[in-house]
């Protein structure tokens, strides 16, 4: 939370009639909030996010073994179109550290379940691929491995 809305929530505080150790507490208390939020959204999970990066990078390359000359670019027109879906796993490497786990899976995600409905994918086969290196890295990051993973 930055200086200034601090100082500033602290003093309507003081004009509504909080005592300075009160006001203090009140803002300390919002302020150690919002870095809770911060954190719980920011938290790194490092060794999930890595494992997403290994699986956009291993989906991007099975896409390009298939057309070696794809031009990789973005398209509202055609999303389930083999340039875009290596644009959205190319934007999943860049952003890997910035965006939200839920985001990154449902782009991975989304990928995955084009190429299924195209007949490139097996699902039993993709689940038995990446299972053990999610699991490998769910325990690393310290999360509860999911019962149906």
């Amino acid at each position: 939370m930055a200086i200034d809305k601090l100082k500033d929530r602290f003093q309507s505080l003081l004009d509504e009639g909080y005592s300075p150790t009160k006001a203090m507490l009140v803002v300390v208390d919002s302020a150690l909030e919002e870095d809770r939020k911060d954190f719980l959204h920011q938290r790194d999970y490092r060794y999930t996010r890595t494992a997403i990066r290994s699986h956009a990078d291993d989906l991007l390359e099975r896409l390009l073994q298939e057309d070696p000359d794809l031009t990789i670019m973005r398209s509202s027109s055609e999303p389930t179109a083999a340039y875009h879906l290596g644009w959205m796993l190319v934007t999943v490497q860049r952003e890997v550290f910035r965006w939200p786990l839920d985001k990154l899976g449902r782009w991975v995600g989304y990928v995955q379940g084009v190429l299924v409905e195209q007949k490139k994918l097996n699902v039993e086969e993709e689940r038995a691929r990446t299972r053990t290196v999610y699991q490998v890295a769910y325990a690393a990051d310290g999360l509860k491995i999911p019962e149906t993973l």
